[in-house]
């Protein structure tokens, strides 16, 4: 009886890791990143000009919600990722510090890695709502191939992250 049922598993398992659900394959080369916005499980590209929303955290707080993609990653476990969020018209940064090694994870979606619903938190809204602003990104990975991005827009209350 057991061995039937083992049987039975087996087949599953080959049926669904078939190339329906297989990965796609990872892209090689030079390290580059793509910067998008949306909470974790989100993955909203963003381009220049498009709002970046600040959400009201549970905790009294407040935050931009931020996604990277990166492609040609040697090593997606010891990244370091560095954040920042720049206002343009005096060049000062008004978020916390961001930057920490951190894990990326392998995407079923496209050849590469990713990091959704990083929270990059905002001090103080007052000087950044309705404020033209640069998002800026950089990831290192652990052999030192570096890559970064930024993205210009201004900055809108989005919904309570609550």
């Amino acid at each position: 009886m057991r061995r039937w049922w083992l049987g039975a598993a087996a087949a599953v398992v080959a049926t669904a890791c078939g190339s329906e659900g297989a990965l796609p394959p990872l892209e090689e080369g030079p390290l580059r990143i793509e910067l998008a916005t949306g909470p974790a499980g989100d993955f909203e590209s963003m381009k220049d000009g498009d709002p970046l929303l600040l959400h009201a955290g549970c905790q009294g707080g407040q935050h931009i919600f931020v996604s990277i993609r990166a492609w040609g990653l040697a090593d997606p476990a010891q990244s370091r990722l560095r954040l920042s969020l720049v206002r343009k018209a005096d060049e000062v940064v008004v978020s916390s510090p961001f930057d920490v090694r951190i894990p990326f994870r392998r995407s079923l979606d496209f050849g590469g890695h990713e990091r959704k619903g990083i929270t990059l938190v905002i001090d103080d809204p007052r000087e950044v709502v309705g404020t033209e602003v640069r998002l800026e990104a950089s990831l290192e990975s652990r052999d030192g191939q570096r890559a970064s991005v930024m993205r210009e827009g201004v900055v809108e209350w989005g919904p309570s992250a609550c």
